[in-house]
């Protein structure tokens, strides 16, 4: 690999050829074009799924100090995480049943199973962390008034 080039050495053709320096660039940017493009995709998917965003807030929320020193470099990785474990957790109904070729009924059935499970989880979101956040007020109300 050279950094110093601003590409990476990439291996041998098939055929045993070493590839043409203009070719290596050419790839080299079409990958960190596909990864800048990743990113941006992630960013606006996070930020247009209102229910992402809660469950990060919540997560941080209940987190408290954990994210704290070197494990701040968890904060990177953890909207990809929830929106994945969310989309899991929520989807897997209607996958299954439309992976599996199911019928027509079976599938509305799993549909209805999905928003079911995705409503019930946003439910428990909102009221853990109403409750998590009067808890929070009532302490700093009681830590004020010094009793």
């Amino acid at each position: 690999m050279s950094w110093a080039r601003g590409h990476f050495d990439l291996p041998a053709t098939p055929d045993g050829t070493e590839m043409p320096q203009t070719a290596q660039l050419v790839a080299t940017v079409a990958m960190a074009m596909l990864v800048a493009g990743f990113a941006v995709y992630a960013i606006r998917e996070i930020a247009q799924r209102r229910s992402v965003t809660l469950a990060l807030a919540v997560l941080l929320l209940a987190a408290g100090d954990t994210f704290t020193g070197w494990r701040a470099v968890y904060l990177l990785f953890l909207p990809m995480v929830c929106d994945a474990a969310g989309s899991v957790a929520v989807g897997w109904p209607i996958f299954s049943a439309l992976n599996a070729q199911a019928s027509a009924p079976v599938r509305w059935l799993a549909a209805a199973l999905t928003i079911t499970i995705g409503l019930a989880a946003l439910d428990l979101l909102i009221v853990y962390a109403a409750r998590t956040s009067a808890a929070l007020e009532h302490t700093k109300t009681v830590g004020a008034v010094g009793v």
